[in-house]
């Protein structure tokens, strides 16, 4: 990045952070909402895990937001029923599948099961999605094949500047 950029950059994010008002292109780059103290928006968060496609296999994914949100929405991408099973999904400190296996086809987007009203997660608040890859490779897959498992977590997130700048609670 050239000089005269990071600088001009560099005086905007200042400008915003402390309340000043920041006109032109740097303004709608840095903050298209306007100088509002907060933000509300959709966000997704994801967690994956590879399979060897007709081999089963133990999932244990886990992440952080890279932001403070409230899923409302799980969503797997598995091609189609007993593909994986999902014995727990925990966001903070709540679980969402309470005793045995639920099947992540319940959690496609063309169903309604994954609706999900969670508790509001922040950045130190673990996503933690446990099941079992079943070991099934329905076609057009070929066995032996590495194919990527998503757990999709989508929702509102209330930001502030600060918030994009330090991380939450700054």
């Amino acid at each position: 990045m050239h000089d005269f950029v990071r600088n001009i950059l560099t005086d905007s994010i200042r400008a915003l952070y402390f309340g000043k008002k920041v006109l032109g292109a740097a303004a709608s780059y840095l903050d298209p909402n306007g100088n509002l103290e907060e933000h509300v928006r959709r966000y997704t968060f994801s967690l994956d895990e590879k399979v060897t496609l007709g081999k089963e296999k133990s999932l244990f994914m886990k992440n952080r937001p890279l932001a403070p949100m409230t899923p409302e929405k799980i969503l797997f991408n598995v091609p189609c029923f007993n593909f994986a099973l999902i014995a727990n999904i925990q966001c903070g400190n709540m679980s969402i599948v309470i005793g045995g296996y639920e099947d992540a086809g319940n959690y496609t987007p063309d169903k309604p099961a994954g609706r999900y009203k969670c508790k509001h997660i922040g950045t130190a608040d673990q996503v933690v999605v446990m099941g079992v890859y079943t070991g099934l490779s329905p076609a057009p897959f070929t066995e032996g094949n590495e194919y990527m498992i998503v757990a999709t977590f989508q929702g509102p997130a209330r930001l502030s500047f600060s918030d994009l700048l330090f991380g939450e609670g700054a």
